[in-house]
């Protein structure tokens, strides 16, 4: 009985270790959310992967549909951040036409 409870334990911390990190990952997309915000219309897409991982990207466009910025997350796990998509970046010249703009 006794590894019982330390079993349900250590599945009772184990659970809201994760809700903890979850909640971090949120806070993050929020962030970055509002940072590419202030810069104009964010775009918003998402892949989810289920053996392989999952990405989420964002992308900050003027009213002419040019990327001003990007970011990337990707990741299989509650500990994936966003950071700047650099490769994106570079290619100032792409047009976002045949998405629809928050």
């Amino acid at each position: 009985m006794n590894s019982l409870i330390i079993f349900a334990v250590f599945v009772m911390a184990a659970y809201i270790f994760q809700m903890f990190l979850g909640w971090q990952q949120l806070k993050d997309f929020n962030k970055t959310y509002t940072m590419l915000r202030k810069l104009g219309r964010v775009a918003i897409g998402r892949k989810s992967g289920r053996i392989k991982s999952g990405t989420i990207v964002m992308f900050a466009v003027d009213e002419n549909g040019r990327v001003l910025k990007a970011s990337k997350m990707q990741g299989v796990t509650i500990l994936a951040r966003f950071q700047i998509w650099t490769i994106m970046l570079e290619k100032t010249s792409i047009i976002l036409t045949s998405i629809i703009l928050l």
